[in-house]
């Protein structure tokens, strides 16, 4: 049975913005862990040192119980999203132009005609191939992401 088009655009629209959204997620985390160790570090906190250092108004105790949250939450997010990111990216590239335009679309949010004058087509033919590229991309929609747009919607 064929998969009506507005399902499968909304799956991959949906799948795309949750892959971009966990990419900042990690890029942010990358940003924060850093920031907080140089700050532990400005308040005394050696840490190449066993047991510790002493503490200021206990902001070292909390300045690495939120390294360690957020240590713990990138170590997951990599862990759990990771190859996902990268297969997306992969598939979404500029050398595969239909899924770039899906990409260009859904997640960089650009206007059709814009992605149009990017890549060199009409704004028609531009959409068509966003068709395409909804097409050939929704098999990679993770069935998690395919209930969350679709709750009531009957298995596969």
């Amino acid at each position: 049975m064929a998969t009506d088009y507005f399902v499968m655009e909304t799956c991959v629209r949906n799948w795309l913005r949750y892959i971009h959204e966990s990419d900042v997620r990690i890029a942010y985390l990358e940003t924060r862990i850093p920031e907080i160790r140089s700050r532990l570090i400005g308040l005394g906190y050696d840490p190449s040192a066993q047991g510790g250092s002493g503490s200021q108004d206990g902001k070292i105790p909390d300045g690495l119980a939120t390294l360690e949250e957020l240590v713990a939450e990138w170590n997951h997010e990599v862990s759990e999203r990771q190859r996902e990111i990268e297969l997306a990216k992969e598939l979404c590239q500029s050398a595969n132009v239909e899924q770039h335009i899906v990409w260009l679309r859904f997640v960089e949010r650009k206007k059709w005609e814009e992605i149009a004058s990017l890549i060199g087509y009409s704004k028609r033919q531009t959409q068509r191939k966003a068709e395409q590229g909804v097409e050939s991309l929704f098999p990679y929609v993770p069935n998690s992401i395919r209930k969350i747009s679709f709750p009531n919607a009957a298995a596969l």
